[in-house]
Order: structure tokens, then C-alpha cells, then sequence
């Protein structure tokens, strides 16, 4: 069984001054989750619909922590891969991570995880892009 959540996530690059530039990075897609959930909130109340990156200088990083809960009734394992940059320019300039690290989440299970933007020091100045996270899960067997 192969379960995917798929977010598009979008990208914008802002000039904020003579010498320093910001990227301003949004979600404008909302979240599909098939098998697990994502949600703001550790009690799984508030659907992750959203990320709100704020502004990231070139070669930082953010972090947003989110709650994943599976919601099958067989233990899974995930892999996360950005995918489908548009421009596909992009691509080598942004590092989408996380730091789950391929543990079981068993059915019912709830585990923080957090989310990593990072953006290349050399990131060009060529507007909005956009990509998408490919979360899969699979099923775990003995």
C-alpha cells in the first residue's frame, strides 16, 4: 500500500533593500494527505492546510514544526522529495527537508516533525517559483 501528500508550495523573491535581498515563501496549495494527516496542533485539531514560511535571507534556513498522525490502521514509514520546480531553475538553489528519521508511526500514532526551507546563498533573482513536497507512506511490515 503506497500513500501520498502532495503540497504545493510557492515561492516568492522580494528585493528588501539596496545590498540585502529576502524571499518571501508561501504555501498557496493546501495539503492532500492519504493514510496520514498533518495538523498545526500535538491534539490533531487544526488541519495543516497552510505553511507560512515568512521571509528567508539567502543561505538561511526555516523550520516549522507540524504534527503527523496515522490515520490507517497498519503501521507506515515516509519519504519526503520536492518535486516539479517551476521554473525548474530553481531547483538547485532550494532544500526542502524534514527530520523524521524513517521510524515506524503505527495507527493512531501522533510524532512531531519539523520542516526545513533552506534557501542557497547564490539563490538567483528571477521572481516567483513554485515546487512541490512529496510526502509517500508505506506500509510497514514485519
Amino acid at each position: 500500500m503506497v500513500l501520498i501528500l502532495v503540497a504545493a508550495m510557492a515561492l516568492t523573491l522580494v528585493a528588501a533593500g539596496a545590498l540585502t535581498y529576502t524571499h518571501r515563501i508561501g504555501n498557496n496549495a493546501g495539503l492532500k494527505a492519504i493514510g496520514v494527516a498533518f495538523y498545526q496542533d500535538q491534539q490533531c485539531t487544526i488541519s495543516l492546510t497552510q505553511i507560512e514560511w515568512g521571509l528567508i535571507n539567502k543561505g538561511e534556513t526555516s523550520n516549522k514544526t507540524f504534527y503527523c498522525k496515522n490515520t490507517q490502521n497498519v503501521p507506515v514509514t515516509m519519504m519526503l522529495a520536492a518535486v516539479d520546480f517551476d521554473p525548474s531553475t530553481a531547483e538547485p538553489y532550494v532544500t526542502s527537508s524534514w527530520n523524521y528519521t524513517s521510524q515506524t508511526l503505527n495507527p493512531g500514532q501522533v510524532i512531531p516533525i519539523q520542516f526545513s526551507l533552506t534557501i542557497a546563498p547564490d539563490f538567483p533573482n528571477f521572481g516567483t517559483f513554485s515546487f512541490v513536497t512529496l510526502i509517500t507512506a508505506v506500509e510497514k511490515t514485519v
